[in-house]
């Protein structure tokens, strides 16, 4: 909630978090841990937040690694400007029916948000979104761009360069697609009928002439899915792009960052086959949910030896820095790393697993861009969807969708 005075300012959700990392900072020594090794970890928004952190001088003194999945500061979605999220707020008072003049006087909007039902604020906040991916009340930016506030970090000469562990998922618009435009579930968009429509939709206030652009730029071959081509756009706009744009910034000044892309569509998921891999497809295997052998249906063999890999890659970057290393005595490539591409624990090679793993994660390199591919069999790749984020990066800020950049 944004009012632009003392009693909501803005971004608390954002301060909260801050105070939340002062109380780790004075107190994890006292549970086993390290206030000198904190890793922030984050999906989504949540991958906002760590980047917000990141970009908050206060903040960024208080973790050493951040992890970034699926969200940029970037991001259309991210953040909002201040009249835009003060007039939101004006729009709840008045769909709440709040009493006296909450257009000019702001304590009429506090008081009666003071004494509503958190049911009745909630049910009523998404009266005010109309555009795809877009949330009601975000993070704001008082003053100049977050572009401003991106490119002033990146400038920052004394920057401590923190390790960044970041990625996007191969399907990430389609989750918001079937709520979005729920009858794509039973129609696929063609050519000549509904496809332009669609994406006028998607991107209003686009112009003609560059939504000519994107459809040349996406629909390929013969037989195109079209509907795939929706998800493919408005993936690399909201979340894929803005990810990669955050990792080219970072390699361009030598902070160390490792980037995946999520290939996997687990064998018992009840979406939509053309769904694909959504977003936040990941979470489930990093958080070893594939391992959990009472689930109907269960994952198979692959996707729990997927798992562990997955989880070693993420713990080993929260101790180390280094997705590859588990231990700061260790160096990349060592006997003693434990993402191996077979699966399991450095075991001696028990279970398929290898001492040594057969596909290290590359540092990502501006000259390079390089990307692990996390499936069933680990691939590296170089420049992920390079032609469709360098047309992002040029077209994104004349979209006049959303305002926070």
């Amino acid at each position: 909630l944004y009012l632009g005075d003392e009693r909501a300012p803005g971004n608390m959700g954002l301060l909260d978090q801050s105070m939340a990392l002062e109380w780790i900072q004075r107190n994890i020594e006292h549970f086993g841990g390290d206030p000198g090794r904190v890793t922030l970890f984050g999906e989504s928004a949540g991958a906002v937040s760590v980047s917000w952190h990141l970009l908050s001088a206060t903040s960024r003194s208080m973790f050493s690694n951040a992890i970034m999945q699926s969200g940029a500061p970037m991001a259309p979605w991210a953040f909002k400007k201040a009249d835009t999220l003060l007039e939101t707020a004006k729009g709840l008072a008045r769909s709440l029916q709040c009493p006296g003049d909450i257009e000019n006087n702001t304590t009429m909007i506090w008081l009666c948000l003071m004494n509503e039902t958190a049911d009745n604020i909630v049910s009523n906040e998404w009266n005010f979104v109309s555009n795809f991916v877009e949330f009601p009340f975000t993070p704001v930016v008082e003053e100049g761009s977050v572009k401003d506030v991106v490119e002033q970090y990146f400038r920052n000469e004394t920057l401590e360069k923190k390790p960044v562990l970041l990625g996007s998922n191969r399907d990430e618009a389609s989750f918001f697609l079937i709520y979005y435009l729920p009858w794509l579930n039973e129609t696929k968009p063609t050519k000549g009928d509904n496809f332009t429509e669609t994406l006028r939709m998607l991107l209003p206030g686009v112009d003609n002439t560059t939504l000519r652009v994107i459809e040349d730029l996406y629909i390929e071959g013969e037989s195109p899915d079209y509907r795939d081509a929706l998800d493919k756009i408005m993936g690399d706009y909201h979340f894929t792009c803005p990810v990669v744009d955050w990792a080219n910034r970072s390699a361009d000044i030598d902070i160390p960052v490792f980037q995946y892309y999520f290939k996997r569509r687990s064998t018992g998921n009840p979406w939509p086959e053309w769904a694909g891999v959504m977003h936040g497809d990941e979470i489930a295997f990093e958080f070893g949910v594939p391992l959990n052998s009472s689930l109907s249906p269960p994952y198979n063999e692959d996707e729990r030896r997927l798992s562990r890999r997955m989880m070693r890659y993420w713990a080993n970057f929260a101790k180390t820095g280094n997705p590859n290393v588990d231990s700061l005595e260790n160096t990349e490539g060592s006997d003693q790393t434990l993402a191996s591409s077979n699966g399991d624990r450095n075991d001696g090679g028990k279970n398929g697993a290898s001492r040594k793993p057969e596909v290290m994660w590359p540092q990502y390199t501006k000259e390079k861009n390089e990307y692990l591919a996390l499936d069933i069999n680990e691939t590296v790749g170089e420049k992920h969807r390079q032609k469709y984020c360098t047309f992002w990066k040029t077209y994104s800020p004349n979209i006049p969708a959303y305002d926070g950049g």
